[in-house]
């Protein structure tokens, strides 16, 4: 590098390189002794550091030049600022000689050129507005909603522990997250512990309010209209976990308010933007008095759904009925769109519409007609529907001790007699199910943009297996989404992959059935002379055609059972899966839901 000026003995570019050298790998006790005033230099280093919340730095000498026993030396810098971007920017360092060596004479300005006595270099940051979720119509899933954010200034705590346990006890929040975000928080930062809606303040503002250290700023957030809406669906936020921050990357930090779960989680980049903000100086007061550097940012761009607000509302009001665990998916046959999918428990984030796995019992037997018709089978050929079949020494029953003798399949199908199924299950060769099952996308590599089960159809290992699998039992498993699209299939003729939000990667080709027709008919009996019809005797809206399930699970001599409900609603584009943890019978308990739902849709 250039000098200038004549001398003998030691140079100062050394010097200039190790307090640059040291600074840049965060070593500021180093980077002070490498100056005249090493508390003071050490500090202010380090105080620079927290103030811009510097990640990285690099620091790169340049020329250095003596005159008359003194020295300046030029240095480019750049730093990267958590959560901003990268600032960079040209700086000087003076040096002087002290016992002989050559050291920097510490003064503001070698942070800074524009830094004066008594000025320190600061940063401000502001995210945008979170954008909205955007239902299939473009009508806003969630709106700006005035919350209170629930934050601790630490200077200002009086009891720390016993704070935090208070929020604990009182919030639910996590007490170790807050703990270490406590931790690495500076004094005067304040630090968010959640954000409540006005009417959840209310009901724990009388045991909080007056805590020392506590703060309850006002901010708005896009959230949906109730708490429970969609949840599991769309998703919640919160201040940033480490899990969130590692999945986010480096634009965001742990006080923003990032997507913690669902669709939020999913498209956090997209929905937040970008923070704005600006390296400032400011004088002893705080002031900003220059601005050095401007990030503009960027805004937050909606995510538009395929759900249906007026068909997801109808579908979390019928399911609060349940009364145990269940989900509800209604999709459109002719697009795979997801209209709604509804969970209880309503406040959960648990997604069991999509990736809840269950046995499908007797609405499995949907793709096992369709395994049987492509092998020959004709609905009006004769199938005895005994009271037991045994299969290598399996005693197989009818759930109701059905016995009516030898029928035609069609009257098998419409009141879901297993025996027959299980005799018929002896024409199938060994890969007919799941080979049927991916027909209809059950077991078939299709995606979304949240985690999703597509189900599963192992190749029956024997006999027995084959058996069990014809009607839903054995090592079949399936998610109501998965079902829902059985349905769809059957309906449109056609099974699509899933699609839940618009734009997204196309999945699967189509794939066409070659015997939806026949089981459209099928399903109809089912709900005009089967084990539905009690469900639909009052209904009144578009003609439904389905498939009831009591699958059972557990072991013992008298297992639980889930209670299942497959069907469409005919010339609507719409098809529906109901299922009710541990609920019962099919029939019975899921069945109703279901009517009572195209009611209120139809």
């Amino acid at each position: 590098m250039p000098l200038t000026g004549c001398s003998s003995g030691p140079k100062p570019d050394p010097a200039a390189r190790a307090f640059l050298t040291a600074w840049g790998k965060g070593d500021d006790a180093a980077a002070g002794r490498a100056s005249d005033a090493p508390p003071t230099a050490a500090a202010a280093i380090a105080a620079t550091r927290r103030a811009l919340a510097s990640r990285s730095a690099t620091f790169t000498l340049g020329a250095v030049h003596t005159h008359n026993g003194e020295a300046t030396a030029t240095y480019s810098a750049r730093m990267t600022l958590r959560a901003l971007g990268e600032w960079a920017y040209q700086g000087t360092l003076a040096l002087r000689k002290a016992n002989g060596r050559w050291v920097v004479h510490w003064a503001p300005a070698d942070l800074h050129p524009q830094l004066g006595a008594g000025q320190a270099l600061g940063r401000t940051r502001t995210l945008p507005l979170r954008a909205a979720i955007l239902d299939g119509t473009g009508k806003p899933l969630t709106r700006p909603t005035e919350v209170v954010t629930v934050s601790i200034l630490p200077a200002a705590l009086t009891d720390r522990p016993g704070t935090v346990a208070l929020l604990g006890r009182t919030l639910g929040v996590d007490v170790a997250r807050l703990n270490a975000a406590l931790a690495t928080a500076e004094p005067t930062q304040t630090v968010p512990v959640i954000a409540l809606r006005q009417a959840d303040y209310v009901k724990v503002r009388a045991r909080l309010h007056d805590v020392p250290g506590l703060r309850f700023p006002m901010t708005v957030q896009q959230l949906a209209p109730t708490p429970t809406f969609a949840r599991a669906i769309l998703g919640r936020t919160g201040p940033a976990t480490a899990e969130a921050l590692a999945a986010t990357g480096s634009a965001y930090q742990a006080s923003d308010e990032v997507g913690l779960s669902g669709l939020q989680a999913a498209y956090q980049s997209r929905l937040a933007g970008t923070a704005a903000g600006s390296v400032v100086i400011r004088d002893s007061s705080g002031v900003v008095v220059t601005t050095l550097h401007t990030f503009p940012g960027t805004a937050g761009q909606p995510v538009r759904t395929t759900l249906n607000n007026r068909l997801q509302g109808a579908a979390e009001a019928v399911l609060a009925a349940a009364g145990k665990p269940a989900a509800l998916v209604a999709v459109r046959p002719s697009t795979g769109a997801v209209l709604a999918a509804a969970n209880t428990p309503a406040q959960s984030s648990y997604n069991r519409a999509f990736v809840g796995r269950y046995p499908p019992g007797s609405t499995f037997k949907v793709v096992t007609t369709a395994a049987l018709l492509g092998g020959g089978l004709r609905p009006g050929d004769p199938a005895p529907c005994p009271p037991t079949r045994t299969v290598e020494g399996k005693v197989f029953r009818n759930f109701e001790g059905e016995a009516v003798g030898s029928v035609p399949f069609s009257r098998d199908f419409a009141i879901s007699c297993n025996t027959a199924f299980v005799g018929l299950s002896a024409r199938l060769p060994a890969g007919a199910l799941p080979t049927a099952g991916r027909s209809l996308g059950v077991g078939a590599p299709w995606t979304l943009p949240l985690s999703a089960y597509t189900g599963s159809v192992p190749t029956p290992a024997s006999a027995v297996d084959r058996a069990a699998e014809a009607i839903g039992q054995g090592r079949v498993t399936v998610s109501p989404l998965s079902m829902a699209l059985v349905a769809a299939a059957v309906s449109d003729g056609t099974w699509r992959p899933p699609v839940l939000v618009a734009g997204q990667p196309a999945g699967l080709a189509p794939v066409p059935s070659a015997s939806a027709p026949q089981l459209r008919q099928l399903m109809r009996g089912v709900v005009i002379s089967g084990t539905a019809t009690s469900a639909f005797r009052s209904y009144t809206g578009p003609p439904v055609a389905g498939k009831t399930g009591t699958a059972e699970f557990g072991t013992g001599s008298s297992p639980a059972t889930h209670a299942w409900f497959i069907g469409f609603q005919s010339g609507r584009d719409l098809a529906v899966a109901v299922l009710v943890e541990g609920g019962g019978v099919g029939g019975a308990v899921a069945a109703p839901l279901a009517a009572r739902f195209l009611q209120q849709v139809g």
